[in-house]
């Protein structure tokens, strides 16, 4: 009901109806505009619910800060406030249905989300146009699903040890190091498994190979860099590096409601461009790891911009 479609053609779901004693499928239309509200929604609510959400945050007032109650406000103004909607909609339907606004900075999924306020916006003129795509600078792209952070991660292992192939022992060690992150605890509540780690992968067409390594007398199992590529370059956008500058991953939501912590930090007194943000599971703050020199970060989640050249 929830997820059936942005347009009025896609927007319907099918039910079984009694009609003339018999059970027939009837499509009914779920096209119209769906509203939530409640407290810490974001952890209750699916995630392909909350991606196809336009979300605004609530914050408790400040103790000098007044707003008027609406329990039991005059209904006359939400009267007069209906009846002007839907002449706005009489005089400017027929255009409305047939505009494509300039969506730049905003795709897929976002793109859904609010290209109807970027053609209301336009319709309306002014200051509009402007403030409406101001709101959403930092939109960006779609956020990584749980498989996507997952290819992340297991890249930016390959960077880390700097190798074309690593065993699957090797990966799920240095995958499951970060008691923090999703994989350590991604087995209810038990490290990820190679099974796990072999199905989430195949997802991608990426899977295991048994190949002999250097200083091995029989051939292991483990994952070769050069199977990641096809999929690195159509899930994965190419991060921004300078030189000196750690790149930074955004907290992203998960499936299963655990979250990872950022993946890098700065090195020492360097600020970091400013990044695209990701809608975030929950209000509160994303963890920031201590302020530290490159060079000792070498045994953490983190790898420097050459390491994304190797990749």
């Amino acid at each position: 009901l929830m997820n059936s479609g942005h347009s009025r053609d896609s927007a319907f779901v099918l039910r079984v109806e009694e009609i003339e004693g018999r059970h027939t499928p009837v499509k009914f239309s779920t096209w119209c505009p769906k509203a939530y509200a409640g407290i810490r929604l974001e952890k209750k609510l699916p995630e392909t619910i909350l991606s196809r959400s336009v979300t605004v945050n609530m914050r408790k007032k400040l103790p000098g800060e007044k707003a008027e109650k609406v329990r039991h406000a005059d209904p006359a103004p939400f009267v007069e406030l209906k009846r002007k909607l839907k002449r706005w909609a009489s005089d400017n339907g027929h255009k409305f249905g047939k505009m494509r606004p300039d969506m730049a900075g905003l795709t897929n999924r976002n793109e859904d989300n609010y290209e109807h306020l970027f053609a209301i916006a336009d319709l309306a003129g002014g200051s509009w146009p402007t403030l409406v795509r101001k709101s959403t600078e930092e939109k960006g792209a779609d956020p990584l699903t749980i498989d996507e952070e997952l290819l992340q991660d297991v890249l930016l292992v390959f960077g880390d040890l700097n190798v074309k192939r690593v065993k699957t022992v090797d990966l799920i060690q240095k995958l499951t190091a970060d008691p923090e992150g999703p994989w350590a605890a991604w087995n209810k509540g038990n490290p990820l498994r190679p099974r796990q780690l072999s199905e989430k992968l195949g997802a991608f067409g990426i899977h295991p190979t048994q190949e002999r390594m250097p200083g091995t007398d029989n051939p292991v199992r483990g994952y070769n860099l050069s199977s990641f590529q096809d999929a690195k370059n159509r899930y994965l956008s190419q991060p921004t590096v300078k030189k000196g500058v750690l790149s930074v991953t955004p907290l992203q939501p998960h499936n299963d409601q655990r979250y990872s912590v950022s993946l890098s930090v700065t090195a020492e007194n360097i600020v970091t461009d400013k990044e695209t943000s990701k809608p975030s599971s929950t209000n509160d703050c994303n963890v920031v790891t201590a302020k530290r020199g490159v060079s000792e970060l070498s045994g953490e989640r983190a790898v420097e911009s050459e390491n994304f050249d190797r990749i």
